[in-house]
């Protein structure tokens, strides 16, 4: 009894072409006759379909070896084994080891990255695993009492990013029992209110702070016994003592945000009033840094050679000067055409939760299409343009970015024009096409719609960004950031 991959969706939903290029993979199968009884037989069909579902081909066919390996385990050690459901996982995982030892394979795995190795449980253990938590679903229904919030376990909408995946929120570190339930109270109400990724800051500036407090106020219980002096001191230590950061101006704002919502909650209004703007650290003069067109270019010259969907995402970036999330997060629907006649983007701000839309030139509409081309024939029609490879449904995210970048900068020693290899920030590309739009004198009103702003208060940091405008003024030929890719990519197929 066999379940063959052109059975299931990650086959079946192909394009034509795709299933062609696979077509010799087709009668790949699962053997289900590894398993003991037709029950087993049943249980581990429907899994198998249930995978199909939710993986991509490449994806379900490396996790054939790990079914067949795992028949053979319950083959030779579990016999008599009824189903999966109910089974003693704990007992069952123990003797797996035993046998995977006997059988010559690994209980650990080595995860690389450019510069740390990490140990794990090795790909059959949590195949086990995975198979035995479909079986036995855990309740999840939410439970405000936990230290651990599962967010998709809340009965609400929130707002989630995308690309930045923010799966629990944690309590557990929280030191006093009574401020640790009246942060559950406030965060509920925040998670309503605010984008999970702002939610989990200020949770974590709570953290840090009540750690402070257990340690140098350790009779304090609840959040309604805090004094201005408590928090002089703790500004004094911020100041003077902690070496984690520059400026605290967030992490106060944070608090302030969580006493506020605090003293509307037990009626004590002087909570909000705990931190003074005087609080609040004088900003420094910003001066944002930029690309030089030489950095550009070293740059983008390595891209091409890098994963072409996520060589395109980046060049995609730098061309819109959107945020990194709004360009991961664009959809296959996003392209539209004007009452004039104008091809138009939709571009999503997650950081304010506005749709904003904004001419795109022929080029971008072209390398739009070209990755949409990409993920349909990979994964079939999906919402987002980049995805996600291990769950096609969601966007690509933003650690996959990272660690194309890392890995692009260690193998080809790239280093910006002081020498320095570059970091790993996307934000520098919108920076800098913001940069080019100041110096091509573009007036702010323009500037601010195209990058996405409320209002045009934050442009004066651009006009700082170049020395050099006055002096460009009379040249004829201005390198722009379209013309700078067009360029790099002349060798890909736009078309």
């Amino acid at each position: 009894m066999n379940v063959t991959i052109k059975e299931l969706d990650c086959y079946r939903n192909l394009s034509e072409e795709k299933k062609t290029e696979y077509i010799n993979l087709s009668n790949y199968s699962f053997n289900l006759d590894l398993f003991p009884n037709d029950t087993m037989k049943i249980e581990l069909k429907e899994y198998l379909y249930y995978r199909g579902r939710v993986l991509t081909l490449r994806s379900l066919l490396s996790e054939r070896y790990l079914f067949h390996r795992l028949g053979s385990f319950i083959s030779d050690c579990y016999p008599s084994l009824a189903s999966f459901i109910g089974a003693d996982i704990v007992s069952m995982d123990k003797i797996f080891k035993k046998w995977l030892v006997k059988n010559g394979k690994s209980l650990f795995k080595e995860t690389l990255d450019i510069d740390r190795k990490k140990v794990i449980r090795s790909d059959s253990l949590l195949y086990l695993q995975r198979v035995f938590d479909y079986f036995n679903p855990v309740d999840h229904s939410f439970i405000m009492d936990n230290d651990i919030w599962n967010l998709d376990e809340i009965n609400f909408e929130i707002r989630k990013s995308p690309i930045k995946r923010v799966r629990t929120l944690s309590f557990a570190e929280i030191p006093q029992k009574n401020i640790r339930q009246e942060l559950k109270e406030i965060m509920l109400l925040h998670l309503k209110q605010n984008a999970v990724s702002t939610v989990n800051a200020q949770l974590s500036a709570t953290r840090f702070f009540t750690k402070w407090l257990a340690q140098d106020n350790p009779d304090i219980s609840s959040l309604t016994e805090l004094s201005r002096e408590i928090i002089e001191d703790y500004l004094m230590y911020l100041n003077t003592e902690d070496e984690r950061k520059k400026s605290y101006r967030t992490e106060i704002s944070h608090l302030r945000s969580i006493f506020s919502t605090a003293s509307c909650i037990h009626e004590k209004y002087e909570l909000a009033d705990l931190f003074l703007i005087s609080d609040m650290e004088k900003t420094t003069r910003t001066v944002y840094r930029s690309y030089s067109n030489e950095e550009l270019k070293r740059l983008n010259h390595s891209l091409v050679f890098r994963h072409e969907q996520v060589a395109r995402a980046l060049f995609l970036h730098q061309m819109l000067g959107t945020r990194i999330s709004e360009t991961l997060s664009l959809t296959q629907d996003c392209i539209y055409v004007s009452a004039k006649g104008n091809s138009m983007i939709r571009i999503h701000q997650e950081k304010k939760n506005k749709v904003y839309s904004k001419p795109i030139s022929a080029e971008i509409t072209q390398l739009i299409q070209k990755s949409i081309e990409y993920t349909t024939s990979k994964y079939g029609k999906r919402k987002y343009i980049f995805v996600d490879d291990s769950n096609p449904d969601l966007a690509m995210p933003y650690g996959k970015i990272q660690y194309q970048i890392r890995r692009m900068i260690h193998d080809d020693d790239l280093r910006d024009d002081n020498g320095n290899l570059f970091g790993v920030g996307t934000h520098l590309w919108r920076h800098t096409y913001s940069k080019k739009l100041t110096e091509l004198h573009v007036d702010d009103i323009t500037i601010a719609r195209l990058l996405g702003h409320a209002n045009t208060s934050s442009l004066k940091h651009y006009r700082r960004m170049g020395n050099n405008i006055i002096r460009d003024e009379t040249r004829k030929a201005r390198t722009t950031m379209d013309e700078i890719i067009i360029d790099i990519t002349k060798e890909w197929d736009w078309k």
